[in-house]
C-alpha cells in the first residue's frame, strides 16, 4: 500500500505519529442486561500520508481496551466486560485551515480489531443462578476474536500537535451463539467513543 501510494503522487508528504487517549466504550444489544459505557485507553502509531495540503489518508496500529459494564444495585450484582483489541483503522482526511497554525481535519474510514485477551468478571449474589464465575476469559466459545467497523471524527492540528474526537462503530457481531429459545444475544456490537492526543514527527 505504501508503495502504490508513493507511486501514485511522488508529492505526497509522509509523518509518523503517536497517540493515545481515553476510551468510553459500549457493547450494544448484550441481552438480557443493558451495558453502559465503561472509560478505559487506547494508545498507539500511526502513519499520514498527504498527497497535497488539504487530501490525506492515515492508518496505524492501537491497542485498545474496550468493553462495558453492568451495575444492579437491588441484587448486588456486577458484571465488567473487558476484551482488549489491536486495531488497525484507514481513514481519509480533508484539511480546512483556520489560521495560525491551526487545520481542522474531518475523518472517515473503516478500521479492523483482533481480541488479544481480556477478562468477563462478576461479583454480587446470584452468580450460580445466573451462570457466572466470578472471572473468566473474554474471548471463548461465546464470542469471536474479529472486529470490524466504521469510523468518523475530527482532527484539531496546531503545528504537530493533534486533538482528536471520534467514534468507532462497530457491524460485525462478535458473538459466536445465540440463545435459541429467547434469540437473545443475536447481534452483539461493539461501540466506542474516543478522545487522543497526538504528535507528528
Amino acid at each position: 500500500m505504501l508503495l502504490v501510494l508513493f507511486t501514485i503522487s511522488v508529492n505526497a508528504q509522509f509523518s509518523v505519529g503517536v497517540r493515545g487517549g481515553l476510551n468510553l466504550s459500549s457493547i450494544q444489544k448484550f441481552e438480557p442486561f443493558e451495558l453502559k459505557s465503561k472509560a478505559s485507553f487506547h494508545a498507539g502509531v500511526f502513519g499520514r500520508y498527504m498527497f497535497d495540503t488539504s487530501l490525506g489518508i492515515e492508518s496505524g496500529i492501537y491497542y485498545s481496551a474496550l468493553g462495558g459494564k453492568y451495575v444492579d444495585n437491588s441484587s448486588d450484582f456486577e458484571l465488567t466486560l473487558n476484551p482488549n483489541y489491536l486495531q488497525v483503522p484507514v481513514s481519509v482526511l480533508y484539511g480546512f485551515k483556520l489560521g495560525n497554525d491551526f487545520t481542522l481535519f474531518p475523518a472517515i474510514g473503516v478500521y479492523l480489531g483482533y481480541g488479544i485477551g481480556g477478562k468477563a468478571k462478576a461479583k454480587g449474589l446470584f452468580l450460580e443462578d445466573m451462570e457466572f464465575s466470578p472471572s473468566q476469559d473474554y474471548f471463548n466459545e461465546y464470542n469471536n476474536r474479529f472486529d470490524m467497523g466504521v469510523i468518523a471524527g475530527l482532527h484539531l492540528q496546531y503545528k504537530r500537535v493533534i486533538l482528536s474526537a471520534g467514534y468507532e462503530q462497530g457491524f460485525m457481531k462478535i458473538n459466536k451463539e445465540q440463545d435459541e429459545e429467547s434469540g437473545a444475544n443475536v447481534n452483539i456490537l461493539n461501540g466506542n467513543f474516543r478522545i487522543s492526543l497526538g504528535f507528528l514527527f
